[in-house]
């Protein structure tokens, strides 16, 4: 098992973004800049949370433009965009969390670090700012992909748990 520092934390989130979107969305995450309008707090957004603890803890905060989340939804539900309502986008940007989140749970444990998924909880609005709890020697790694001009942040924070045996 590789220690926490050595873990390979880029390449674990890319192959769980980037496999949940293809498949389930049929939509191609390409790399991008941080942009300002990916990080810009002004911008009608939704995110999604999983919370994972065991021999590692953290969180997984998935960042949609509202636009994107409703044609996720749209997409998954095979409902058009316009009939779908505040509570069917904000169920589907939860499952896909929660799949991101599984995924790179389960990569986490392939490598040696098992751990449990929480229930996912999902953000939407504009004006807020999600701030990470300290992490000490932990990781804190955010990539940004661009899905049809809209903007997709994945952050992840992971740092060992200390109380796990």
């Amino acid at each position: 098992m590789a220690s926490l520092a050595e873990l390979n934390l880029d390449g674990l989130m890319k192959d769980a973004i980037t496999d949940v979107f293809s498949t389930m969305l049929s939509l191609e995450l390409q790399p991008a800049a941080v942009s300002a309008e990916s990080k810009e707090q002004h911008v009608d957004r939704i995110v999604g949370s999983v919370g994972f603890a065991g021999s590692v803890k953290g969180n997984v905060y998935l960042h949609l433009t509202l636009a994107l989340a409703k044609k996720a939804a749209s997409t998954m539900m095979g409902i058009p965009a316009e009939e779908l309502g505040d509570a069917e986008t904000v169920d589907v940007v939860a499952e896909l969390t929660n799949m991101v989140g599984g995924s790179f749970k389960s990569r986490l444990s392939d490598a040696g670090f098992s751990c449990k998924l929480s229930v996912p909880s999902v953000l939407r609005g504009q004006e807020f700012q999600i701030s990470p709890p300290a992490i000490g020697d932990g990781r804190l790694q955010e990539q940004h992909y661009q899905s049809e001009a809209e903007a997709v942040r994945l952050v992840v924070i992971v740092k060992k748990d200390e109380n796990e045996a």
